[in-house]
């Protein structure tokens, strides 16, 4: 175990009776799941690699082992060769009529298939089947980490994996802070931004401005200690240099929230980052945002530092004068996982 993960676990150790508080539960999925998890793998015939405890426990809170039906509706079904979720009104309906039921084996993958996957424009369902999962307090994490657990060649499981990680965001804390820092690691752009966003929820302070961080999520202030917060700063500072640019905005919204003076710095070097996005405007203007820079604006001011991102409205000799040493990113795409957005990753943190 190096250094860095054995003062984590230490330092989490205080903690405990805080994330137990937090995460309390007032159902037990993994005992209502018990049989459906412990034939997953049988019930699935996989023979892929081994799956970790996560992962098992995901195929069954998705229903993907046993397939539940309510009302004549399946929630799952095969098209082709591939495994998909019923239509979402077709969900919504099997939704309704588990509402009506306490929280039991039924109500479990229909909420997960509408948290994961609304494909709808009304978000109502989206935040009841949120709600209703986190009643089973760490056990809703438990199915978010074994769907990002599960191998290439899981069906349904791993065309979700962007969208639990959304929501694993939203439901960041100190208990899940390993995941986050593992996922700061990962090779996906995707993973290493959603993962700063994750550290910066957790290392939230307050500042003596008032300023708060626009985000659609509660945002809290955690206990934890001055060696989590180095840790947490130290991947967020890794994290501000990425070769990405997304990457390096999300960064710039973790220092926001976790608000050190210690970065003043580097957030005034990433006021100036060269990633570039332009839009072009009637009249042969052009809507100019630098993406990285307004986030480490946004960070500076909570921190009572001033600086200015130089986004804006340009014409053309201004504009090739702003753009002279910028680099435009308009039609870079991180390298991520086409097959993974749409569905519930729409809902993106807005950062």
């Amino acid at each position: 175990m190096n250094r860095k993960m054995l003062f984590l676990l230490l330092s989490l150790l205080f903690l405990t009776p805080l994330t137990r508080k937090l995460n309390a539960q007032t159902a037990d999925a993994s005992v209502i799941l018990r049989e459906e998890t412990t034939d997953a793998l049988v019930l699935i015939r996989w023979k892929g690699p081994q799956l970790t405890d996560e992962t098992r426990f995901a195929v069954a809170a998705s229903g993907l082992s046993w397939r539940p039906e309510i009302a004549g509706h399946q929630l799952i079904s095969a098209v082709e060769k591939s495994v998909v979720y019923a239509p979402a009104a077709n969900r919504v309906l099997m939704w309704q009529k588990s509402q009506r039921l306490p929280p039991d084996k039924l109500s479990i993958p229909v909420a997960l298939s509408l948290a994961l996957d609304p494909s709808t424009a009304n978000g109502v369902e989206w935040r009841e089947a949120k709600e209703h999962l986190a009643l089973f307090g760490n056990d809703f994490d438990r199915m978010l980490i074994g769907i990002l657990q599960a191998p290439d060649k899981m069906p349904l499981l791993h065309s979700y994996q962007y969208a639990a990680l959304n929501i694993l965001v939203e439901r960041a804390n100190p208990r899940i802070l390993p995941l986050f820092l593992t996922l700061a690691e990962s090779k996906d752009p995707y993973y290493r931004a959603r993962a700063a966003i994750g550290l910066g929820i957790i290392g939230y302070r307050k500042v003596d401005n008032g300023m708060s961080i626009k985000l659609q999520i509660p945002l809290r202030i955690y206990g934890i200690s001055t060696v989590v917060q180095r840790i947490i700063a130290a991947d967020l500072h890794r994290l501000a240099t990425d070769g990405n640019w997304r990457v390096r905005e999300a960064a710039a919204t973790g220092m926001s929230m976790i608000a050190d003076k210690m970065d003043i710095d580097l957030l005034r070097r990433m006021a100036r980052d060269s990633a570039m996005l332009v839009q072009k405007e009637p009249g042969g203007k052009k809507i100019v945002n630098f993406p990285v820079r307004e986030a480490a604006v946004k960070a500076l001011e909570r921190l009572n530092e001033k600086a200015d991102s130089e986004s804006g409205v340009y014409d053309l000799r201004q504009f090739k004068k702003v753009s002279k040493s910028a680099n435009d990113v308009t039609r870079q795409h991180m390298e991520i996982k086409k097959e993974q957005l749409g569905t519930g990753s729409r809902f993106e943190l807005p950062f």
